[in-house]
């Protein structure tokens, strides 16, 4: 298994909601995937947050920054216009 985030910052985020709900952090031992970091090297670029990659693409940021769901809706977009970045998390997953 792998577990994909946007950002490292994200893997803390989960680690203290699990804490706090007293929940098992099921994906302890998980590796995961940077797709902030992901779609940057694919692209070519050096550090890009998701409001610029998806300017980058030529696609419109949707919701809210920073609120989960209109996240994950955002990243997707990259997954759908951006084959390298696919190919490159594909490449990942295969090799963990």
């Amino acid at each position: 298994g792998q577990m994909c985030l946007r950002t490292s910052y994200d893997k803390g985020q989960f680690e203290l909601d699990y804490e706090r709900h007293c929940v098992p952090d099921l994906h302890a031992n998980l590796p995961h995937l940077n797709l902030k970091n992901l779609f940057a090297k694919a692209v070519g670029e050096k550090r890009m947050g998701l409001g610029r990659a998806i300017k980058f693409v030529g696609a419109t940021f949707e919701g809210r920054a920073h609120c989960g769901l209109d996240d994950a809706v955002n990243m997707s977009k990259l997954l759908n216009i951006s084959p390298e970045f696919g190919t490159l998390i594909k490449e990942r997953i295969d090799a963990s």
